[in-house]
C-alpha cells in the first residue's frame, strides 16, 4: 500500500484493519494510514505465524482492542516501522499501542509510540514471551501513554527483551512504573537515551524492575524529573539494576530505591545533580538513594546535557531581649533563618548553642516545619529542603538561672545554619550579646583608726561581686568610687582590679565618717 487508508474497519476476533498471517506473507505500506478499525487483537494490524509487516511513513491511529490497540505481533511475526507513528490507539486490557508476543520482533527506527491507553498494563508497548524483542532506535519515542495499572509507556515481562538506543521515554504515566516496567526474568537496555518525567502513582515512576532474573542496565543514558510515591526514577523489588556513566537528577525521592533483588544496585559513575554526590544515604544534595545502593565514582560535573541544582545562599539572624539582664531576669533568644536562593537548599540544619547559667524552659517555631534533634544546651534542628524564600523562627524563652557561671560581664549566645549546596558562608553564624549587671559589695577601711594630728590615713575601698571570692574573679569591676564625709566629696577614684585608694596627709581633729560610693560601671 502506498498512499493509502485502512479506515472504520472491524473483527470480532483479530485484525480489525489488516490481517496477515503465514510464513512469507508480507505487508507493505508507504506514506499510507490505518485508522479508527477494531478487533478483539490488532485494532488496526495483526500480524502472527511468522508474517511479516513493514511501515515506511506510515501512521496507525485511533484503533482499539482488547488486546493490542494499534498492533498485535506473534507468532514469530516481524513488524518494522520507520519514520511511522502509533497513534492516540487504545486497549481494554493490554497494549494500548503496540503487543508483542511468542518469539514476535517489533524494530522501530525513527518512530513514536505516543498517546495510546491501556485499561490494564502496557499503555505504549506490550512485550511478553521468550523471544518476544522490542528495538527502538534513531530517535525512537514512548510518549504521553498511560496503563491503569502497570507500564504506561512500556511493559515487558517474561523473559522479553527490550533495548532502546538514542531514544526517549517521555510523559508516560501508570499505578505502577510510569515509564518502564519489567519483571518475570525480562530485560530492558537502555543506551544513549532518557527517561524522562514519567510519573506512577505509587512505585517507580521512571522504571519498576522486580521477580528474579529481571534484568535492567542502562548506560550513557539521562533519568530525569521522574516522579512517584517512591523510587522516583528507579524503583528495585527484585532482579538487578545497572545504571553508570549516566545521570539521574531531579526525580522525587527516593530517587533510587533498593527493595529487593541483587545487592546492591549498581550505581556508579553517574552524574545526580550536584557536585557532592546523591543525597539520603549518600553524602551529598543531589537526587537521593536508598540504603544498597552502589553510588561509588560519582560525578562531579554534569554529563549529557543533564541539569546541575542551583546553588543556595541560607543565612540566619539572632537577637536576645532584652539586652541587659539581672540575675534571676527572663530572656528570649529569636532565631529567624530563610534561603535567599537561586535554588533550593538542600540538607539544611540549624544549631544554637545556649551558654552556660541561662536555663531554657520553652520552645517555639513558626514557618517551614523543623525537627528539633537535640536538647539544651546545645540544641539542633533538622529542616530538610528549603525552598527560594522560605524560612522561618525559633523562639527560646528562659532565665539567667545562675550568673556566676557566666564568664565576664556578657552572655553570648551562637547560632548556625548550614546546607549541603550554600556557597555564602559568611552569613551562616549569628551572635547575640547580652549584658549582664552583676551585684557588688563594697567596703572601705582606714590604713590609721585612731590616728594622731598629723599623720596620713590612706583610706582603701574595695569592690566585689557578690559571692565571688577575689581570687576566683579574673579581674574585678572596673568604674570610678567616690570618698566623701561630712564636709563633702573628697575625691573621686579610678578602680584598678576592684581597688580604689585615697590618701590625705592632714585631717581636722575630731570624728570623720567616711563614705565610700561605688558609682557603678555598664555591668
Amino acid at each position: 500500500l502506498s498512499a493509502s487508508s485502512v479506515v472504520s474497519n472491524s473483527a470480532s476476533n483479530n485484525g480489525g484493519g489488516i490481517l496477515n498471517t503465514g510464513s512469507g506473507s508480507v505487508v507493505s505500506m508507504t506514506s499510507s494510514g490505518v485508522q479508527h478499525n477494531n478487533a478483539g487483537s490488532g485494532g488496526g494490524i495483526y500480524n502472527g505465524v511468522a508474517g511479516n509487516v513493514m511501515l515506511s511513513a506510515s501512521s496507525v491511529v485511533s484503533n482499539s482492542a482488547s488486546i493490542g490497540g494499534a498492533i498485535f505481533n506473534g507468532g514469530a511475526g516481524s513488524v518494522a516501522l520507520s519514520a511511522s507513528s502509533i497513534f492516540l490507539n487504545s486497549a481494554d486490557n493490554v497494549g494500548g499501542g503496540i503487543y508483542n508476543q511468542s518469539a514476535g520482533s517489533v524494530t522501530l527506527s525513527a518512530s513514536s509510540v505516543v498517546s495510546n491507553s491501556a485499561i490494564n498494563n502496557g499503555g505504549g508497548i506490550y512485550n511478553t514471551g521468550s523471544g518476544s524483542v522490542i528495538t527502538m532506535t534513531n530517535d525512537g519515542l514512548v510518549q504521553g501513554n498511560s496503563a491503569s495499572n502497570l507500564g504506561g509507556g512500556i511493559f515487558n515481562r517474561h523473559t522479553g527483551l527490550v533495548t532502546l538506543s538514542d531514544s526517549s521515554v517521555i510523559l508516560n504515566s501508570a499505578g505502577v512504573g510510569g515509564g518502564i516496567y519489567n519483571d518475570l526474568a525480562g530485560g530492558v537496555t537502555l543506551s544513549t537515551s532518557s527517561v524522562l518525567s514519567n510519573s506512577a502513582g505509587s512505585l517507580g515512576g521512571g522504571i519498576y524492575i522486580t521477580d528474579t532474573g529481571s534484568i535492567l542496565s542502562m548506560t550513557n543514558s539521562r533519568l530525569l524529573h521522574n516522579s512517584a510515591g517512591s523510587g522516583g526514577g528507579l524503583y528495585q523489588a527484585g532482579g538487578s539494576s545497572l545504571v553508570t556513566a549516566s545521570c539521574i537528577v531531579d526525580n522525587s525521592d527516593t530517587a533510587v530505591a533498593y527493595i529487593g533483588g541483587t545487592v546492591p544496585i549498581t550505581a556508579t559513575a553517574n552524574w545526580w545533580g550536584y557536585a557532592s554526590g546523591p543525597s539520603g544515604a549518600g553524602p551529598g544534595v543531589g537526587d537521593s538513594v536508598s540504603n544498597n545502593v552502589d553510588f561509588s565514582g560519582f560525578l562531579t560535573a554534569s554529563i549529557l546535557g543533564c541539569p546541575t541544582f542551583s546553588d543556595s545562599d541560607v543565612g540566619i539572624v539572632k537577637s536576645a531581649t532584652p539586652s541587659l539582664v539581672v540575675s534571676g531576669a527572663a530572656i528570649t533568644y529569636t532565631l529567624s533563618f530563610s534561603n535567599a536562593g537561586p535554588g533550593i537548599a538542600y540538607n539544611v540544619s540549624v544549631t544554637d548553642s545556649v551558654p552556660a547559667g541561662v536555663a531554657i524552659s520553652d520552645v517555639f517555631s513558626n514557618g517551614v516545619a523543623i525537627t528539633q534533634t537535640s536538647g539544651s544546651p546545645n540544641f539542633a534542628w533538622t529542616v530538610g529542603n528549603l525552598a527560594v524564600g522560605a524560612g522561618g523562627v525559633i523562639t527560646l524563652t528562659g532565665r539567667v538561672d545562675d550568673p556566676l557561671a557566666i564568664a565576664g560581664f556578657i552572655i553570648v549566645n551562637t547560632a548556625a545554619i548550614t546546607a549541603g549546596n550554600d556557597i555564602t558562608p559568611a552569613n551562616n553564624v549569628a551572635f547575640s550579646v547580652t549584658n549582664l549587671k552583676k551585684a557588688t559589695q563594697s567596703n572601705v577601711q582606714s590604713s590609721l583608726n585612731p590616728s594622731l594630728y598629723s599623720q596620713a590615713v590612706t583610706l582603701t575601698a574595695s569592690v566585689a561581686i557578690s559571692g565571688v571570692t577575689v581570687a576566683a574573679r579574673p579581674i574585678g569591676p572596673t568604674g570610678q568610687v567616690r570618698f566623701s564625709d561630712e564636709s563633702g566629696e573628697l575625691a573621686t577614684i579610678d578602680l584598678v582590679d576592684g581597688i580604689a585608694t585615697f590618701s590625705r596627709a592632714t585631717w581636722a581633729i575630731g570624728t570623720h565618717t567616711v563614705t565610700a560610693e561605688y558609682l557603678g560601671d555598664t555591668n
